[in-house]
């Protein structure tokens, strides 16, 4: 998301929806990234879907479910999900549109980052401790995904974010050439700790301009190199994770992160523009500066990949902020560097905390709540209707307490207890389209709010129609399946149509 974005194309459409479109942004495997234009004159980023996926159900369903996750991660580092539209004839994500240049940009610009580097890799790692905080893995974090907004970096690309369990669930895997994890390159999964592993390769290319080599991190201030070095390990699990690396570089102890270095220090005053390149040109031959673009993987077993990089760009940026004076070499902290770090700690830990608390649609009952006795599910007397003016949601059913659930060899066996709830959906509008399961919440007499299986249409029959698309007029009937603790008393179902936005509607339960 650059300053100046190139030209439309022949054969790209002049607007998407309500949106007018301006130029392009970005091409990758998963679509085109244009900047775009809102009805209130705001600059948008909007993403087309590749036409290959449009027709592919479980593909969009699975999109949806991971825009919405994205559309709870905390706004301060990362670029919000401000609309979803992937019904229409031209499926869409819109984001928030940040100005600025991209970190390789500026990188191949100006030349490696050196002392300005700690600044970046603070706000990464906040970035993807907000992304894993909601179950999400980005799985393409590269420094063409990162910007450098005049509020410091922000991550971007949610198009390939994946779910955490269910990244190889359906679908290809996406992940740019040279940033990833050897167990990517190996045919893996991404995961959340291929995402730690692409951290310590984006730092460590933005502060020398080189590649580290097996593992080797040479050239960046020594704690930060520490904890570089624990981010590239081998080995999956020997990697602290997202949150561990950002609590080492502020400074605070974590009792999960006793492996972890300790405080990032400030670094020594930044080289000049020439020293930069000269620095940054020296390591060309580990950075190709011409990538190839984000594309289906398909790696076998043993399959090198060689690093990569964009092409350089000519817009310069303003000069980068001069860098934090070095800490006084006594017991403590000035009373000024230990604000800051409060501060953005605080700001972080509050963001995680109501992303997290977005997020327990599904995560059943909470660490320390009480246990509460069980009590008989309610079935309702007649059949309860809602509506959002796009759909009508009629319940025929409504049951609690199965322990197991599906037909063999699928049988699958509850957390908690099985709560199922047989839906009729109708479309009351002129146009085609499909309910986001993930969005059907149950909430229960405490205000707790729990979301189904969505991945029940694999084990469960009765669940796929409320996957498919529901034509104009014309109405599909499924069960949606909860896995739920035992004990909670159920008020109600709250429904909806929409991905992002909009409000739900109630039925009532009791």
């Amino acid at each position: 998301m650059g300053d100046s974005p190139a030209p439309l194309r022949a054969g790209d459409p002049a607007s998407v929806g309500s949106y007018v479109l301006r130029g392009v942004l970005g091409v990758g495997g998963m679509g085109t990234v244009y900047l775009a234009e809102a009805r209130d004159g705001r600059k948008v980023a909007l993403k087309v879907i590749n036409p290959a996926f449009y027709h592919d159900p479980m593909f969009r369903h699975r999109f949806a479910a991971e825009a919405a996750a994205a559309s709870r991660v905390a706004g301060f580092c990362t670029a919000r999900v401000l609309d979803v539209a992937l019904d229409g004839d031209v499926p869409h994500l819109v984001t928030e549109y940040v100005a600025g240049p991209s970190l390789h940009e500026y990188a191949t610009e100006h030349g490696p980052l050196a002392g300005h580097v700690e600044a970046v890799a603070v706000g990464v790692a906040a970035a993807l401790t907000a992304i894993h905080a909601v179950g999400l893995v980005h799985a393409d974090l590269s420094p063409r995904n990162v910007l450098l907004s005049p509020f410091g970096p922000k991550v971007i690309d949610f198009g390939v974010a994946r779910l955490l369990g269910q990244a190889a669930a359906h679908g290809p895997n996406f992940g740019t050439p040279g940033w990833l994890a050897p167990e990517q390159v190996r045919g893996w999964p991404p995961s959340q700790a291929s995402d730690v592993y692409a951290w310590g390769l984006l730092v460590a290319w933005a502060g020398t301009g080189r590649m580290p080599q097996d593992g080797e991190v040479t050239g960046l201030e020594p704690a930060l190199a520490r904890v570089v070095r624990q981010a590239l390990a081998s080995d999956p699990a020997a990697r602290p994770t997202a949150r561990q690396v950002l609590l080492a570089q502020v400074g605070q102890d974590d009792p999960a992160a006793a492996q972890v270095a300790a405080t990032v220090r400030a670094s020594a005053a930044p080289r000049t523009a020439r020293q930069s390149t000269a620095a940054f040109s020296k390591g060309a031959a580990s950075v190709p500066s011409k990538p190839p673009p984000t594309q289906h993987l398909r790696p076998l077993p043993g399959t090198r990949v060689d690093p990569a990089g964009p092409p350089r760009f000519s817009r310069p940026l303003p000069p980068p902020p001069p860098p934090p004076r070095r800490r006084p070499r006594r017991t403590g902290r000035a009373i000024t560097t230990g604000i800051a770090l409060v501060a953005l700690l605080g700001c972080l830990l509050g963001g995680l905390r109501l992303a997290e608390k977005a997020g327990k649609g599904g995560a059943g009952a909470q660490p320390g709540e009480p246990t509460r006795s069980p009590t008989p599910s309610p079935t309702p007397k007649r059949s309860p209707v809602a509506g959002d003016g796009k759909m009508r949601f009629t319940l025929a059913g409504f049951s609690c307490g199965k322990q197991e659930l599906g037909d063999w060899p699928l049988t699958r066996k509850a957390g908690g207890q099985y709560c199922l709830a047989e839906l009729k959906v109708e479309n009351t509008s002129d146009s085609k389209g499909r309910i986001w399961v993930g969005n059907q919440k149950l909430r229960d007499s405490d205000g707790h709010e729990y979301g189904p299986d969505e991945l029940a249409w694999l084990w469960y029959e009765d669940a796929r129609p409320l996957f498919n698309e529901i034509g104009p007029g014309d109405s599909v009937t499924g069960t949606l399946v909860y896995d739920v603790p035992e004990g909670l008393t159920f008020t109600e179902l709250r429904v909806k149509s929409g991905l992002v936005g909009g409000d739900s509607s109630a039925i009532k339960l009791r």
